[in-house]
């Protein structure tokens, strides 16, 4: 009962923010795996807009042929970990390690299941990972949130419970909840509005965001 009189609630809390839900970000129709995955690592607890962009677009435009996991995996060993903040304009050697060892995951994974290109074998796993067995995403320093970005920027439709998101949940519904918890929630209230997670999560996002 007490779950049903939530999902009222902060539907209702919803409804009073006047949020539109028709537009998906940029980032989820990445072609480059390179991009997708300096967005992901860029983003951890840093701001989209003010930081991240800019460093993506400073490596595009100055690695424009940097466009397979390969390159990158080559690009971070031959600049090197403590020299890498020349190719994306941040000086964070743990950011790098994270980036590399992404890569590395990737790639294996592409090995192992036999697939070509590395967006199909990303977008492979990012549907066939179960978000309740476990980390998903075997990576140190990355959890839960950055690896449901990923999945999301990837194609699936599901929530990032990041800052802005738990923010919402408890000014709606005065309750704090993990990770998981958050995905879980978020998914059942859009199903009741009648809209996708992924759009209920980008509008909500970039409400809170824009504050």
């Amino acid at each position: 009962m007490k779950e049903f009189e939530n999902i009222k609630k902060y539907i209702e809390f919803i409804n009073s923010l006047d949020l539109t839900f028709d537009k998906n970000p940029e980032e989820y129709g990445y072609k480059n795996p390179v991009i997708l995955l300096m967005d992901a690592t860029l983003s951890i607890n840093r701001q989209y807009n003010k930081f991240v962009l800019p460093r993506i677009e400073y490596f595009k435009q100055s690695f424009p042929n940097i466009n397979t996991l390969e390159k990158l995996n080559n690009l971070i060993k031959e600049t090197g970990i403590n020299d890498f903040e020349n190719v994306w304009n941040y000086n964070h050697p743990k950011r790098v390690e994270i980036l590399q060892n992404l890569a590395k995951f990737f790639l294996e994974y592409k090995t192992e299941n036999s697939i070509k290109d590395d967006l199909e074998s990303m977008k492979h796993w990012a549907k066939s990972v179960d978000i309740n067995s476990g980390k998903i995403l075997p990576i140190d320093g990355m959890g839960f949130a950055t690896s449901q970005y990923i999945r999301k920027m990837l194609g699936v439709d599901s929530v990032k419970p990041d800052v802005h998101i738990k923010r919402s949940i408890i000014e709606g519904i005065g309750e704090k909840m993990s990770d998981k918890k958050t995905v879980m929630f978020i998914e059942i209230v859009a199903k009741e509005m009648g809209i996708t997670p992924t759009a209920l999560d980008h509008a909500i996002w970039k409400h809170y965001s824009l504050k």
